[in-house]
């Protein structure tokens, strides 16, 4: 690993000209922190709101519950009882926006001889004296740049600069020194707006609330918050040789994030190893809780409690309920992000999983059959007008995520001594986990012997290709005479 020292311009006090001065250590420490700054350009992984780009995060929907007034009633010789007057009701909103977009990129080969990293002193006689300029090469860019405490700084939660281009949850509509994910909320907790209810304006109207919306924000600070930053809109960013104008620049906010973004998109995702990677979830079992906890108010009057009267006039008696009592919570969720491996998302307990369909002498066909469903769980049958021994099965595979995320393959061998057939989507074959997916082995026959399947079933995530559970598995059908 080599560590190179960049350089910047500086013009001593009292001189106007601009001298050349290796970083200091702080200097060092407060452009690690501006890799917030660069991040926030383009994320990856990154939110989206609402947009139906992206894979659904799994734990939702964000449910909101809230009550409303009943209708009103109008009689010509008296009020309508409490019984006979339309209670008050609750409405169920259900809110599943959040989606997460990761690309797949990979890491910068760099320029035709990495002009565009830093410059840093070198001795061009070997000798113990730096006197000559040399840009860095991709390694050194990395060595010096994208060190473990640069990436572990995006992760744990919080706001900060060094947290830039992470995501959280507010209920600012413009939050300081953050940017909204999308144009809209994406859930809102609704409650009754009782005051707003009065029975000298009945017929009122049944729905009034008071609404908290809950956004996804993106930490997104501006460059001047960060130490570097001078006076007069000047940078203490590192120096680089521009081949065009054969001249030594400074490196902007702006062309230091362009040239540092592409390599925390691929070191904070999977492409980059798990080690760094960023991660979000919902109410996952990983994870630090980022921004506010969505919660679901909801008042507690129900049924005829908030009977109300209105007397216009001879022939005009009115009545109305109206939602009443105090609020109180109802549930929440929590917007988590993380970052590293995660705990194993699927797994596959209690296995080997046998599945067989034995006549024991009733005659009869048999079929055995596993089945590793969409929704998560694996299941096995054997039928044969009464089923069999599903060993250890039902199973739930998953514990949280997309199943769409994730593939199947099973590596079996099988005998059909007993005659009969197999079905299968296929031996040793990766199979997407969108659909359900099926090996089953059927009996018709009277000859002797036991037809079978066994083999090692695996499951992993089609992103990363990483094998997260195995297990084995056996099917057998007998039809016996």
């Amino acid at each position: 690993m080599t560590v190179r020292t960049p350089l910047y311009y500086l013009a001593p006090v009292g001189q106007p000209q601009a001298q050349i001065y290796p970083f200091t250590t702080t200097m060092m420490t407060q452009l690690k922190e501006m890799a917030g700054h660069a991040y926030a350009l383009d994320p990856n992984p990154r939110i989206e709101v609402n947009s139906g780009v992206g894979t659904v995060l799994a734990n939702q929907p964000f449910v909101d519950t809230y009550m409303i007034a009943g209708d009103s009633t109008t009689n010509i010789s008296g009020y309508a009882s409490e019984a006979a007057t339309p209670n008050i009701s609750m409405v169920t909103e259900n809110y599943s926006r959040l989606t997460v977009v990761t690309d797949a990129v990979s890491l910068p080969t760099g320029d035709t001889n990495n002009h565009q990293y830093p410059l840093y002193l070198y001795s061009p006689t070997g000798d113990d004296i730096d006197i000559g300029f040399r840009s860095m090469s991709v390694t050194d860019f990395v060595d010096t740049f994208i060190t473990a405490d640069v990436l572990a700084q995006f992760g744990g939660g919080g706001q900060s600069l060094a947290k830039g281009g992470t995501y959280y949850v507010t209920n600012d509509a413009t939050p300081n020194q953050g940017t909204l994910t999308g144009t809209t909320h994406f859930a809102q907790n609704k409650v009754a707006d009782v005051a707003a209810y009065t029975a000298a304006e009945i017929p009122e109207t049944i729905t009034q609330v008071n609404t908290q919306s809950y956004y996804i924000a993106k930490v997104n600070y501006s460059p001047t918050v960060n130490g570097l930053w001078d006076t007069g809109a000047l940078y203490d960013l590192p120096l680089y040789f521009d081949a065009g104008s054969d001249q030594i620049k400074q490196h902007t906010p702006a062309t230091w994030a362009a040239l540092l973004n592409p390599f925390l998109r691929y070191f904070l995702s999977p492409s980059g190893g798990t080690q760094y990677a960023i991660s979000y979830n919902v109410d996952g079992i990983d994870g630090t809780t980022n921004g506010l906890v969505y919660t679901d108010t909801r008042t507690s009057g129900v049924g005829g409690s908030g009977y109300n009267t209105r007397f216009v006039g001879v022939d005009d008696y009115r009545t109305q309920e109206f939602p009443n009592g105090t609020s109180s919570v109802i549930s929440s969720k929590r917007f988590k992000i993380h970052q590293g491996p995660g705990s194993a998302p699927v797994a596959m307990p209690n296995t080997p999983y046998v599945c067989s369909a034995i006549s024991s002498g009733l005659g009869g066909s048999c079929t055995a059959q596993i089945n590793v469903n969409s929704n998560g769980t694996i299941t096995g049958t054997g039928t044969f007008g009464n089923p069999g021994s599903d060993g250890s099965l039902p199973q739930t595979w998953y514990t949280g995520g997309n199943p769409e995320k994730y593939q199947v393959r099973w590596n079996y061998t099988s005998n059909l001594s007993g005659g009969g057939s197999i079905t299968s989507p296929g031996d040793n074959v990766w199979l997407g986990l969108n659909i359900s997916r099926s090996w089953s082995i059927y009996d018709g026959s009277n000859a002797s012997g036991t037809n079978s399947m066994s083999g090692l079933m695996e499951i992993r995530e089609i992103l990363t290709g990483t094998v997260w559970a195995s297990g084995t598995v056996l099917l057998s059908a007998d039809q016996e005479p």
